[in-house]
């Protein structure tokens, strides 16, 4: 179990800046991953940004996830559960543009810390706190291969271990401090874990401008 999110982080860098990474940079998962990539970049003295999606919700049932949209767009639909589920393209569409709609109501605040262009070329961090089944960070995977990233990365501090090995499928590596088999809420693998405020993800991403 991890203190809280500036131990796990400070433990994930130690990891980071033994693999002498050229130039990388930090794409942090809102809002928690912000915390931990902070750390990390402070570590590899490296840029600090934000990539963001959303998961798409299956027909009346919210929890489930039939795939992820990011920010600029880019979806992931898990096409084996939506054929199970025989839900169609027009649903499907609709989700989306409900989602990019809330990404963007919410998430605007990060707009300038983006990961854009500037990943072209260069090894990617992924940071988040916990992942349980991934499915949103497909999303932000896809987009940044569509912006040509050289290499992507995941760095967390747990992961469920099927999740990591579909994710591993999809990146260069994924370096984790945990990989649990069942995995019922990233909480628990905190003693102190509040939500980080947008306020404080805007600090951190701010003064990590500042240290570089």
């Amino acid at each position: 179990m991890f203190k809280d999110r500036r131990q796990a982080g400070n433990e994930l860098a130690k990891i980071l800046v033994s693999n002498h990474y050229s130039n990388p940079i930090i794409c942090a998962i809102p809002r928690g991953g912000i915390e931990i990539g902070f750390h990390i970049a402070r570590k590899l003295k490296c840029r600090l940004n934000t990539i963001t999606s959303k998961k798409l919700r299956a027909p009346n049932q919210p929890e489930l996830a039939i795939g992820a949209v990011a920010q600029d767009g880019t979806i992931y639909i898990d096409n084996s559960l939506v054929e199970s589920l025989q839900i169609n393209e027009a649903y499907i569409e609709n989700e989306m543009k409900n989602q990019l709609s809330e990404l963007s109501a919410r998430y605007s605040m990060y707009k300038k810390f983006s990961c854009g262009k500037n990943v072209q070329n260069n090894t990617v961090i992924i940071s988040d706190d916990g992942i349980a089944t991934g499915s949103t960070l497909k999303a932000a995977i896809l987009s940044l291969k569509k912006k040509h990233a050289k290499n992507i990365i995941i760095t967390t501090p747990v992961v469920a271990s099927d999740t990591k090995i579909e994710l591993g499928k999809l990146v260069n590596e994924i370096i984790s401090l945990n990989n649990p088999t069942f995995m019922s809420s990233v909480s628990s693998f905190y003693e102190n874990f509040p939500q980080l405020t947008h306020k404080e993800g805007i600090d951190m991403l701010q003064k990590s401008i500042i240290k570089k």
